[in-house]
């Protein structure tokens, strides 16, 4: 059992990397309906960007990593996005968008880095001792960061004016020149967000899983899988999931080969959304209306 407990807490730890992404992603379909997962694309390109200038100063690299993954994250938006939810209606489209972004993102980051993964140096790759577990230190602080930059997220859309009308866009689309925020501005601090919700989770893989052009990937699908489990439009429900995919992953090893990780997390998701297609949000909704009755 002891070992079942050091698998289960490495997976929460790591899960707060899943966290940093899904709540980012969770943010723009709410307020924009789009399936950003070319979301994927831009982790890798941080975590390789970081790893590049890391070597001449930590700032310098944390900076020049947020200014690529804003550009990035922009650009998309700005250059493609919106061309194309101009001139289309439905969704689809923007779907398939973002999947030729992230695919063509993850070719062209190839070419220019190569496929070999790189891994920054840090002191916290270290262990200590919590009740007898050995946890990383670059783990819990990746999970420390993850729990703050989902508590300022969730602050600034509750307590801001900005995010008030966001939510309030999110709601109903149509009546935002009502309520005082364009809705192209709404959706352009949508991906503003998690384009900055990229960097932490871009650095902290870097060190955690390694620079390589794909090192994005299965992070973005299962923050994907977060973002529908946890229910549409709830970055709570997002993060909670993330949360319960990262445990699952580390303890999917206890008794199975390391490769049937992703296999047991994708396999847990689909058993729960054959339980509640909806999500686990509406589990508790029905939960309460049963109470109530």
């Amino acid at each position: 059992m002891h070992e079942l407990a050091q698998l289960a807490v490495g997976g929460l730890f790591l899960g707060g990397i899943y966290v940093l992404i899904a709540i980012g992603m969770s943010i723009i379909l709410n307020v924009t309906g789009i399936l950003h997962i070319a979301h994927g694309a831009n982790l890798s390109l941080c975590a390789l960007t970081y790893s590049a200038l890391e070597s001449v100063n930590v700032p310098i690299a944390i900076l020049g990593t947020a200014v690529v993954s804003l550009g990035f994250t922009m650009a998309g938006y700005e250059l493609l996005y919106r061309p194309i939810s101009a001139r289309q209606s439905g969704l689809f489209p923007l779907f398939l968008a973002s999947f030729g972004l992230w695919i063509a993102g993850s070719s062209v980051l190839t070419l220019i880095f190569g496929a070999n993964a790189a891994h920054p140096q840090t002191s916290l790759n270290s262990t200590f001792d919590i009740g007898g577990l050995h946890v990383l230190k670059i783990n819990l602080l990746a999970f420390g960061v993850a729990i703050v930059c989902y508590a300022v997220t969730r602050l600034f859309l509750t307590r801001s004016m900005t995010g008030s009308l966001m939510r309030s866009v999110a709601c109903n689309s149509e009546m935002t020149d009502v309520w005082g925020m364009p809705r192209r501005r709404a959706e352009r601090v949508a991906f503003a967000i998690a384009g900055l919700l990229a960097v932490p989770a871009g650095i902290f893989a870097a060190y955690i899983l390694g620079a390589y052009p794909t090192v994005g990937d299965t992070p973005l699908l299962i923050a994907f899988s977060t973002v529908i489990l946890g229910g549409v439009g709830s970055i709570a429900g997002a993060a909670g999931a993330a949360l319960l995919f990262g445990v699952i992953q580390g303890v999917a090893v206890w008794k199975l080969p390391e490769t049937w990780q992703d296999g047991v997390v994708f396999g847990v998701f689909l058993l729960l959304i054959l339980i509640s297609p909806r999500g686990l949000s509406a589990l508790r909704i029905r939960r309460a209306a049963g109470a109530a009755r």
